[in-house]
Protein backbone atom coordinates (compact mmCIF):
# COMPACT_ATOMS: atom_id res chain seq x y z
CA UNK A 1 0.00 0.00 0.00
CA UNK A 2 1.72 3.53 -1.15
CA UNK A 3 0.46 5.59 2.23
CA UNK A 4 1.55 8.87 0.35
CA UNK A 5 -0.38 8.01 -2.70
CA UNK A 6 -3.51 7.47 -1.06
CA UNK A 7 -2.71 10.91 1.08
CA UNK A 8 -2.23 12.84 -1.73
CA UNK A 9 -5.08 11.55 -3.41
CA UNK A 10 -7.13 12.98 -0.04
CA UNK A 11 -5.75 16.20 -0.93
CA UNK A 12 -6.87 16.28 -4.34
CA UNK A 13 -10.76 15.45 -2.93
CA UNK A 14 -9.81 18.71 -0.84
CA UNK A 15 -8.77 20.90 -3.79
CA UNK A 16 -12.00 19.78 -5.44
CA UNK A 17 -14.14 20.25 -2.69
CA UNK A 18 -17.30 22.33 -4.39
CA UNK A 19 -18.13 25.26 -2.22
CA UNK A 20 -20.65 24.49 0.93
CA UNK A 21 -21.35 20.96 -0.53
CA UNK A 22 -22.31 19.01 3.16
CA UNK A 23 -22.52 15.57 1.05
CA UNK A 24 -18.83 15.65 -0.36
CA UNK A 25 -17.68 16.93 2.45
CA UNK A 26 -18.91 14.27 4.76
CA UNK A 27 -17.91 11.85 2.26
CA UNK A 28 -14.08 13.72 2.76
CA UNK A 29 -13.80 13.06 6.74
CA UNK A 30 -15.28 9.41 6.54
CA UNK A 31 -12.16 8.77 3.68
CA UNK A 32 -9.69 10.71 5.49
CA UNK A 33 -10.54 8.77 8.92
CA UNK A 34 -10.83 5.73 7.25
CA UNK A 35 -6.96 6.37 5.78
CA UNK A 36 -5.73 7.91 8.99
CA UNK A 37 -6.76 4.54 11.30
CA UNK A 38 -5.28 2.27 8.52
CA UNK A 39 -2.15 4.12 8.05
CA UNK A 40 -1.68 5.70 11.50
CA UNK A 41 -3.74 3.23 14.02
CA UNK A 42 -6.98 3.54 15.93
CA UNK A 43 -5.26 6.07 18.60
CA UNK A 44 -3.70 8.48 15.83
CA UNK A 45 -3.95 12.10 17.17
CA UNK A 46 -5.22 12.81 13.44
CA UNK A 47 -8.38 12.00 13.74
CA UNK A 48 -8.87 14.06 16.99
CA UNK A 49 -7.47 16.69 14.74
CA UNK A 50 -9.69 16.10 12.07
CA UNK A 51 -12.90 16.25 14.17
CA UNK A 52 -11.69 19.23 15.22
CA UNK A 53 -11.56 21.15 12.10
CA UNK A 54 -14.47 23.57 11.24
CA UNK A 55 -16.18 24.17 7.98
CA UNK A 56 -19.04 26.24 9.48
CA UNK A 57 -18.84 29.71 11.16
CA UNK A 58 -20.11 29.44 14.88
CA UNK A 59 -20.98 33.69 14.83
CA UNK A 60 -21.63 35.29 11.47
CA UNK A 61 -24.93 36.43 9.57
CA UNK A 62 -22.66 37.46 6.89
CA UNK A 63 -22.19 35.03 4.17
CA UNK A 64 -18.36 36.38 3.24
CA UNK A 65 -17.41 35.59 6.96
CA UNK A 66 -19.04 32.01 6.41
CA UNK A 67 -17.50 31.50 2.97
CA UNK A 68 -14.15 32.19 4.84
CA UNK A 69 -14.73 29.71 7.47
CA UNK A 70 -15.38 26.87 4.82
CA UNK A 71 -11.82 28.05 2.67
CA UNK A 72 -10.15 27.59 6.18
CA UNK A 73 -11.29 24.79 6.91
CA UNK A 74 -10.34 23.49 3.26
CA UNK A 75 -6.93 24.69 3.95
CA UNK A 76 -6.37 23.25 7.32
CA UNK A 77 -7.69 19.66 6.34
CA UNK A 78 -5.27 20.16 3.37
CA UNK A 79 -2.14 21.05 5.97
CA UNK A 80 -3.35 18.14 8.14
CA UNK A 81 -2.73 15.61 5.01
CA UNK A 82 0.64 17.42 4.07
CA UNK A 83 1.37 16.98 8.06
CA UNK A 84 0.62 13.34 7.56
CA UNK A 85 2.90 12.55 4.84
CA UNK A 86 5.64 14.58 6.16
CA UNK A 87 5.53 12.31 9.47
CA UNK A 88 5.49 9.40 7.24
CA UNK A 89 8.55 10.68 5.12
CA UNK A 90 10.46 11.40 7.78
CA UNK A 91 8.84 8.73 10.74
CA UNK A 92 7.41 5.81 9.05
CA UNK A 93 3.70 4.71 9.88
CA UNK A 94 2.26 3.22 12.76
CA UNK A 95 0.54 -0.17 11.31
CA UNK A 96 -2.98 -0.28 12.97
CA UNK A 97 -2.20 -3.83 14.13
CA UNK A 98 1.14 -2.56 16.20
CA UNK A 99 -1.49 0.22 17.64
CA UNK A 100 -3.71 -2.67 19.22
CA UNK A 101 -0.89 -3.54 21.20
CA UNK A 102 -0.16 -0.56 22.62
CA UNK A 103 -1.93 1.38 25.44
CA UNK A 104 -4.03 4.31 24.44
CA UNK A 105 -2.82 7.93 25.11
CA UNK A 106 -4.00 9.18 28.53
CA UNK A 107 -6.00 6.38 28.58
CA UNK A 108 -6.02 6.95 32.43
CA UNK A 109 -6.97 10.61 32.22
CA UNK A 110 -9.98 9.82 29.48
CA UNK A 111 -11.35 7.11 31.42
CA UNK A 112 -11.42 9.08 34.87
CA UNK A 113 -13.24 11.88 32.35
CA UNK A 114 -15.76 9.64 31.47
CA UNK A 115 -16.51 8.51 34.82
CA UNK A 116 -17.02 11.95 36.57
CA UNK A 117 -19.19 12.78 34.17
CA UNK A 118 -21.27 9.89 34.06
CA UNK A 119 -21.49 10.50 37.93
CA UNK A 120 -22.62 14.17 37.09
CA UNK A 121 -25.16 13.21 34.72
CA UNK A 122 -26.28 10.48 37.27
CA UNK A 123 -26.88 13.23 39.61
CA UNK A 124 -28.75 15.39 37.59
CA UNK A 125 -31.14 12.48 36.42
CA UNK A 126 -32.05 12.00 40.09
CA UNK A 127 -32.97 16.17 40.22
CA UNK A 128 -36.67 17.85 38.45
CA UNK A 129 -35.79 20.97 36.93
CA UNK A 130 -37.90 22.59 39.13
CA UNK A 131 -35.35 21.81 42.04
CA UNK A 132 -32.99 23.91 40.12
CA UNK A 133 -33.23 28.04 40.33
CA UNK A 134 -31.08 28.61 37.20
CA UNK A 135 -29.07 26.83 34.63
CA UNK A 136 -25.35 27.54 33.71
CA UNK A 137 -23.75 26.65 30.22
CA UNK A 138 -20.45 25.86 30.80
CA UNK A 139 -17.61 26.17 27.83
CA UNK A 140 -14.59 24.30 27.96
CA UNK A 141 -12.32 21.55 26.45
CA UNK A 142 -13.07 18.21 27.28
CA UNK A 143 -10.05 17.31 28.76
CA UNK A 144 -10.28 20.09 31.37
CA UNK A 145 -13.50 18.43 32.55
CA UNK A 146 -11.89 17.12 36.08
CA UNK A 147 -11.25 20.73 37.16
CA UNK A 148 -15.01 21.79 36.50
CA UNK A 149 -16.20 18.31 38.12
CA UNK A 150 -16.22 19.41 41.58
CA UNK A 151 -17.47 22.73 40.96
CA UNK A 152 -20.42 21.09 39.11
CA UNK A 153 -21.21 19.45 42.36
CA UNK A 154 -20.84 22.47 44.49
CA UNK A 155 -23.44 24.19 42.02
CA UNK A 156 -25.70 21.83 42.05
CA UNK A 157 -26.10 21.86 45.87
CA UNK A 158 -26.71 25.14 45.60
CA UNK A 159 -29.17 24.49 43.26
CA UNK A 160 -27.87 25.79 40.00
CA UNK A 161 -28.02 23.32 36.79
CA UNK A 162 -24.68 22.70 35.30
CA UNK A 163 -25.13 22.22 30.95
CA UNK A 164 -21.94 21.05 29.44
CA UNK A 165 -21.63 20.04 25.73
CA UNK A 166 -19.17 17.21 24.60
CA UNK A 167 -20.06 16.83 21.06
CA UNK A 168 -17.69 18.08 18.09
CA UNK A 169 -19.33 20.31 15.58
CA UNK A 170 -19.66 17.90 12.32
CA UNK A 171 -22.44 19.34 10.86
CA UNK A 172 -25.04 21.85 10.59
CA UNK A 173 -27.89 19.57 12.82
CA UNK A 174 -25.30 19.07 16.03
CA UNK A 175 -24.65 22.93 15.71
CA UNK A 176 -28.26 23.78 15.84
CA UNK A 177 -29.18 20.80 18.35
CA UNK A 178 -25.76 23.07 20.68
CA UNK A 179 -27.02 26.74 19.78
CA UNK A 180 -30.80 25.59 21.28
CA UNK A 181 -28.94 24.23 24.39
CA UNK A 182 -27.59 27.39 24.71
CA UNK A 183 -30.86 29.53 23.87
CA UNK A 184 -32.47 27.56 27.16
CA UNK A 185 -29.81 28.55 29.09
CA UNK A 186 -29.40 31.59 31.86
CA UNK A 187 -26.21 32.27 32.34
CA UNK A 188 -22.57 31.35 30.94
CA UNK A 189 -19.43 30.21 32.55
CA UNK A 190 -16.23 29.92 30.63
CA UNK A 191 -13.25 27.93 31.61
CA UNK A 192 -10.25 29.34 29.91
CA UNK A 193 -7.01 27.25 29.86
CA UNK A 194 -4.82 26.91 27.25
CA UNK A 195 -6.58 23.46 26.13
CA UNK A 196 -9.61 25.74 25.81
CA UNK A 197 -8.15 28.54 24.06
CA UNK A 198 -7.10 26.43 21.70
CA UNK A 199 -10.35 24.49 20.87
CA UNK A 200 -12.22 25.10 18.01
CA UNK A 201 -15.18 23.77 19.94
CA UNK A 202 -14.61 26.28 22.49
CA UNK A 203 -14.55 28.87 20.11
CA UNK A 204 -17.86 27.84 18.24
CA UNK A 205 -19.58 27.81 21.93
CA UNK A 206 -18.24 31.31 22.66
CA UNK A 207 -19.24 32.45 19.69
CA UNK A 208 -22.94 31.40 20.04
CA UNK A 209 -22.91 32.73 23.87
CA UNK A 210 -21.68 36.33 22.42
CA UNK A 211 -23.94 36.35 19.76
CA UNK A 212 -27.28 35.55 22.02
CA UNK A 213 -25.71 38.02 24.58
CA UNK A 214 -25.36 40.52 21.96
CA UNK A 215 -28.77 39.85 20.07
CA UNK A 216 -30.77 39.77 23.72
CA UNK A 217 -29.84 42.98 25.10
CA UNK A 218 -29.37 41.43 28.37
CA UNK A 219 -29.93 43.69 31.54
CA UNK A 220 -27.24 42.40 33.86
CA UNK A 221 -23.99 40.25 33.64
CA UNK A 222 -25.13 37.00 32.06
CA UNK A 223 -21.09 35.77 31.17
CA UNK A 224 -18.55 34.32 33.89
CA UNK A 225 -14.98 33.77 32.53
CA UNK A 226 -13.10 31.55 34.84
CA UNK A 227 -8.58 31.89 34.54
CA UNK A 228 -6.99 28.68 35.34
CA UNK A 229 -5.00 29.91 37.38
CA UNK A 230 -1.82 27.63 37.07
CA UNK A 231 -1.63 27.40 33.20
CA UNK A 232 -2.76 30.27 31.33
CA UNK A 233 -0.51 33.50 30.70
CA UNK A 234 -1.74 36.72 29.02
CA UNK A 235 -0.22 35.31 25.82
CA UNK A 236 -2.22 32.75 25.81
CA UNK A 237 -5.54 35.11 25.11
CA UNK A 238 -7.13 36.36 21.98
CA UNK A 239 -10.34 37.01 19.81
CA UNK A 240 -12.88 36.39 22.54
CA UNK A 241 -10.51 35.65 25.05
CA UNK A 242 -8.87 39.50 24.73
CA UNK A 243 -10.72 40.43 28.22
CA UNK A 244 -7.67 38.49 30.45
CA UNK A 245 -8.63 40.84 33.47
CA UNK A 246 -12.47 40.67 33.25
CA UNK A 247 -13.50 37.38 35.37
CA UNK A 248 -12.16 35.41 37.96
CA UNK A 249 -8.95 33.49 38.46
CA UNK A 250 -9.83 30.15 39.29
CA UNK A 251 -8.32 27.26 40.85
CA UNK A 252 -10.21 23.84 41.03
CA UNK A 253 -8.69 22.50 44.05
CA UNK A 254 -9.41 25.27 46.10
CA UNK A 255 -12.93 25.15 48.06
CA UNK A 256 -13.03 28.55 48.27
CA UNK A 257 -12.23 29.41 44.92
CA UNK A 258 -14.99 26.98 43.90
CA UNK A 259 -17.58 29.20 46.45
CA UNK A 260 -16.80 32.30 45.17
CA UNK A 261 -17.61 31.16 41.41
CA UNK A 262 -20.94 29.68 43.03
CA UNK A 263 -21.53 32.95 44.97
CA UNK A 264 -21.00 34.92 42.15
CA UNK A 265 -23.43 33.25 39.89
CA UNK A 266 -26.34 33.35 42.24
CA UNK A 267 -25.31 37.26 42.29
CA UNK A 268 -25.40 37.51 38.79
CA UNK A 269 -28.22 35.84 38.54
CA UNK A 270 -29.97 38.07 41.08
CA UNK A 271 -28.86 41.00 38.48
CA UNK A 272 -30.61 39.63 35.27
CA UNK A 273 -33.52 41.30 34.82
CA UNK A 274 -36.43 38.38 34.41
CA UNK A 275 -39.21 38.15 32.01
CA UNK A 276 -42.17 35.96 30.21
CA UNK A 277 -40.62 36.90 26.54
CA UNK A 278 -39.00 33.77 26.07
CA UNK A 279 -42.23 31.75 26.99
CA UNK A 280 -43.88 33.93 23.96
CA UNK A 281 -41.62 33.80 22.09
CA UNK A 282 -41.64 29.38 22.38
CA UNK A 283 -45.36 29.44 21.99
CA UNK A 284 -45.42 31.66 18.72
CA UNK A 285 -42.03 30.36 17.20
CA UNK A 286 -43.78 27.55 14.92
CA UNK A 287 -46.35 29.74 13.15
CA UNK A 288 -44.02 32.60 12.58
CA UNK A 289 -41.38 29.52 10.99
CA UNK A 290 -44.67 28.53 8.71
CA UNK A 291 -45.18 32.49 7.57
CA UNK A 292 -41.57 33.39 6.82
CA UNK A 293 -41.98 32.29 3.57
CA UNK A 294 -45.37 34.47 2.94
CA UNK A 295 -43.36 37.49 4.17
CA UNK A 296 -40.50 36.51 1.85
CA UNK A 297 -42.53 35.99 -1.07
CA UNK A 298 -44.53 39.79 0.12
CA UNK A 299 -41.45 41.38 0.07
CA UNK A 300 -40.14 40.80 -3.63
CA UNK A 301 -43.69 41.65 -4.72
CA UNK A 302 -43.12 45.21 -3.55
CA UNK A 303 -39.33 45.38 -3.40
CA UNK A 304 -39.56 47.97 -5.94
CA UNK A 305 -40.74 50.21 -2.87
CA UNK A 306 -38.55 49.16 -0.69
CA UNK A 307 -36.47 52.24 0.82
CA UNK A 308 -33.74 49.98 1.98
CA UNK A 309 -33.95 47.50 -0.88
CA UNK A 310 -29.95 46.50 -1.23
CA UNK A 311 -29.66 45.66 2.96
CA UNK A 312 -32.94 44.39 2.51
CA UNK A 313 -32.42 41.93 -0.08
CA UNK A 314 -29.62 41.20 1.00
CA UNK A 315 -31.20 39.93 4.51
CA UNK A 316 -34.91 38.54 2.52
CA UNK A 317 -32.11 36.13 0.61
CA UNK A 318 -30.21 35.32 4.08
CA UNK A 319 -33.85 34.35 5.89
CA UNK A 320 -34.90 31.78 3.03
CA UNK A 321 -31.93 30.14 2.83
CA UNK A 322 -31.77 29.79 6.48
CA UNK A 323 -35.34 28.60 7.20
CA UNK A 324 -35.01 26.42 4.62
CA UNK A 325 -32.37 24.63 6.47
CA UNK A 326 -32.87 25.32 10.08
CA UNK A 327 -36.07 23.87 11.89
CA UNK A 328 -35.40 26.75 14.44
CA UNK A 329 -34.67 30.67 14.64
CA UNK A 330 -31.75 31.52 16.70
CA UNK A 331 -31.53 35.28 17.82
CA UNK A 332 -29.84 36.31 14.50
CA UNK A 333 -32.61 34.65 12.59
CA UNK A 334 -35.19 36.94 15.14
CA UNK A 335 -33.22 40.36 14.57
CA UNK A 336 -33.30 39.72 11.09
CA UNK A 337 -36.71 38.76 10.62
CA UNK A 338 -37.86 41.60 13.15
CA UNK A 339 -36.28 44.02 10.60
CA UNK A 340 -37.81 42.53 7.39
CA UNK A 341 -40.89 42.87 9.01
CA UNK A 342 -40.35 46.23 9.97
CA UNK A 343 -39.81 47.12 6.78
CA UNK A 344 -42.63 45.48 5.18
CA UNK A 345 -44.97 47.62 7.28
CA UNK A 346 -43.06 50.91 6.60
CA UNK A 347 -43.94 50.11 2.89
CA UNK A 348 -46.78 51.97 1.72
CA UNK A 349 -48.98 49.90 0.22
CA UNK A 350 -52.51 48.85 0.49
CA UNK A 351 -51.77 45.58 3.04
CA UNK A 352 -54.54 42.65 3.77
CA UNK A 353 -55.42 43.62 7.38
CA UNK A 354 -55.53 39.97 8.57
CA UNK A 355 -51.85 39.85 7.32
CA UNK A 356 -50.67 42.86 8.47
CA UNK A 357 -52.37 42.08 12.11
CA UNK A 358 -50.08 38.80 11.83
CA UNK A 359 -47.31 41.04 10.95
CA UNK A 360 -47.53 43.81 13.83
CA UNK A 361 -48.53 40.70 16.63
CA UNK A 362 -45.16 38.82 15.51
CA UNK A 363 -43.30 41.85 15.21
CA UNK A 364 -44.34 43.08 19.32
CA UNK A 365 -43.02 39.52 20.23
CA UNK A 366 -39.84 40.20 18.30
CA UNK A 367 -39.43 43.58 19.53
CA UNK A 368 -39.66 41.97 22.83
CA UNK A 369 -37.91 39.46 22.59
CA UNK A 370 -34.38 40.89 21.30
CA UNK A 371 -34.92 44.17 23.34
CA UNK A 372 -34.76 46.18 20.08
CA UNK A 373 -35.19 49.60 20.33
CA UNK A 374 -37.61 50.02 17.26
CA UNK A 375 -41.18 51.19 17.35
CA UNK A 376 -44.07 50.40 15.51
Amino acid sequence: MNKIKIIEDLIKMAEELPFRNEDKLTALLHRAKMVTRNVFGDNSKYLKDLDEINFWSSFSVDPVTEGNYWKSGNAEIIALFNTMIEEIKIFGSKEKEDSQDKPKEDTTDKSEIDIKKSELESILKEQKNSYFDFSVFISHADIDYLSLHELSLEMIDNKIKPVFWFRVIKDESVRVKLIEEIHKTDIFLIFLSPNSVASQLTNNEIGFIEGKKFYKKFKGDVVLRLYDKHNLKRDHCKGFYGLFDDGISFDPTLISDRKKVVNTLIEMWGSIEKTNISSDMAINEEALIDMIPQIIQFFYTHENQHLNFPKARYICEYIKERSDRYEIIDPREWYNIYELISWINAIHVEIFDEFKMKLKFYLEILNKEIGSGFKL
